[in-house]
């Protein structure tokens, strides 16, 4: 009988949570691999577990081997787009390309993840429309990397754009609000 690849994430999930690197690494691997062998909602629980791992190299300052994870977890929802569809779909692709902007920007490829953060935007506005909240996380998102390019005026409007929906929707000590004041903050 083989292991259950949903626990093995739940594991490696938890034993990433604890900082034991090679322990979720090894479990998330277990899940990749047994999951890359399904097909159907398998490939769902693939690209999660994918997502799961590249933030844990992310997290770890594994920069190439997040971008790596990342970008198979994108190919996966490339090859099976019909499976990914709708809103979760959107949500999925979205979590896809911001790990792999996270970690081009850990590789200090900023630039790189401009376009990445723009898709992620487009696919936001059209899955959810441009007063949504995963639209202005996706905004903010896209407003912290144009900062870093030393971009000001259009980091600025997206920041803007995205506090307004975020403050409409949550409560000021909410963390994706004051990250998003954070980064106004930074713009001066």
């Amino acid at each position: 009988m083989s292991a259950d690849p949903a626990g093995l994430d739940d594991r490696g999930w938890t034993a990433h949570q604890a900082g034991q690197f090679e322990e979720a690494e090894r479990l998330y691997l277990e899940a990749v691999s047994i999951l890359e062998q399904g097909e159907g909602a398998a490939r769902i629980d693939l690209v999660n577990v994918l997502g799961h791992l590249s933030a844990l190299y992310d997290d770890f300052e594994q920069y190439e081997d997040a971008l790596s994870a990342a970008e198979t977890a994108q190919m996966v929802v490339d090859e099976f787009e019909t499976i990914f569809e709708g809103e979760e779909g959107a949500l999925i692709r979205m979590q896809c390309l911001t790990a792999a902007s996270n970690a081009l920007r850990g590789l200090e490829r900023t630039a790189d993840a401009e376009p990445v953060l723009r898709e992620a935007l487009a696919i936001a506005g059209t899955a959810f429309g441009s007063a949504h909240p995963e639209y202005a996380v996706a905004a903010h998102n896209l407003s912290v990397v144009l900062r870093e390019l030393r971009r000001p005026g259009e980091s600025r409007r997206l920041g803007k754009a995205a506090l307004r929906i975020l403050e409409r929707e949550f409560a000021a000590a909410d963390p994706r609000v004051a990250a998003v004041r954070d980064n106004l903050r930074m713009l001066g």
